[in-house]
């Protein structure tokens, strides 16, 4: 039987997860201004703010959701029934994402400088 990921298959993942989740939330945010708030990108486009969203996603959203996956994962197993995807679903639900929007809105708080 083989054995388990090596730390550094773990942490080469970690690191992917986050820039996957940074580049998402790059392409969110300029969407966003673009498309949905009408900003030009030589007028009221802020860069300073896709730059936030970009450091969460990499140093907060990836390595959080692929921890907590990761420990979803290992606690249910592999979804290969509507019950256990029910049940990881509603884990991540009630205990997954909770502490991450606190955690995110603290984040973004200091990286905007907020006095709260």
């Amino acid at each position: 039987e083989g054995e388990g990921p090596t730390q550094t298959m773990i942490l080469r993942q970690a690191l992917r997860a986050g820039a996957q989740s940074g580049a998402i939330m790059s392409a969110a945010d300029i969407g966003t201004q673009l498309f949905m708030e009408g900003k030009s990108l030589e007028g009221d486009y802020s860069w300073r703010r896709t730059l936030r969203w970009t450091i969460a996603g990499v140093f907060l959203h990836g390595p959080y959701f692929f921890t907590g996956f990761s420990v979803l994962d290992k606690h249910f197993g592999v979804a290969t029934s509507l019950q256990i995807v029910a049940k990881k679903t509603a884990a991540a639900q009630f205990f997954l994402f909770p502490p991450y929007l606190v955690a995110l809105f603290g984040f973004m708080g200091v990286l905007e400088k907020h006095p709260n």
